[in-house]
């Protein structure tokens, strides 16, 4: 094998390999290869949704080091919805959506946001 065709096969491996994460929520859109970055509900009952009075935020943080034969992987924070109201000192939660940033499938970054009183 060639070392132009090992290069290509090196090079198409790290630009899927930012595709894919484990990110699971009610409203996904698709993400891009260089940069994503969107907001959707977690919460999906809107016929009774108010928003409160409070806003409570929690992040986690992910980073990928992509090397050639090991891709450590670092994670930090906690985006729960449990924390994200207490940080908001919100003792009912009536709804709660969630922002996503990616960039390169190298870093990324999920932020809940849990309103309520």
């Amino acid at each position: 094998m060639t070392t132009a065709r090992v290069v290509l096969i090196i090079a198409c491996l790290f630009a899927v390999a930012g595709c894919a994460n484990s990110l699971r929520a009610p409203v996904r859109p698709p993400g891009g290869l260089l940069f994503t970055n969107y907001q959707a509900p977690l919460t999906t009952n809107f016929s009774e949704t108010s928003r409160g009075a409070k806003v409570g935020t929690g992040e986690a943080m992910y980073l990928r080091i992509p090397l050639i034969f090991v891709n450590p992987d670092l994670a930090w924070g906690d985006a729960s919805i449990q924390t994200a109201a207490r940080n908001g000192g919100i003792t009912t939660v009536q709804y709660a959506d969630y922002e996503y940033l990616t960039v390169l499938g190298i870093f990324s970054k999920v932020t809940v946001r849990v309103h309520g009183d």
